[in-house]
């Protein structure tokens, strides 16, 4: 599993969105990386789309929350299609 994320920090997510039934590239599709915590409304931090290759890379600035727990949400949408993923965000030590 990926570690979590620490606020405070740039994290650069390189993504990759592929078709479920071929594992083919998915060029086109409409990427967006949200912050969701239990203390604000969700926020976009990144919206872009991926390139021939399906590939998009989203450079964030990982925010520091006072507190609750907090997520990156990374969603992908091509030709009516869902995916996502999420990111635990942990505070800096």
């Amino acid at each position: 599993a990926d570690a979590p994320l620490v606020g405070g920090e740039q994290a650069v997510l390189r993504l990759r969105v592929v078709a479920d039934a071929s594992d083919r590239p998915v060029p086109g599709a409409k990427v967006t990386v949200k912050l969701i915590s239990t203390h604000e409304r969700p926020r976009e931090l990144f919206a872009g789309k991926t390139g021939a290759d399906g590939r998009v890379e989203a450079a964030v600035e990982v925010p520091v929350l006072a507190d609750g727990s907090a997520a990156l949400l990374c969603q992908a949408e091509a030709c009516g299609n869902n995916a996502e993923l999420k990111r635990l965000i942990r505070r800096p030590v």
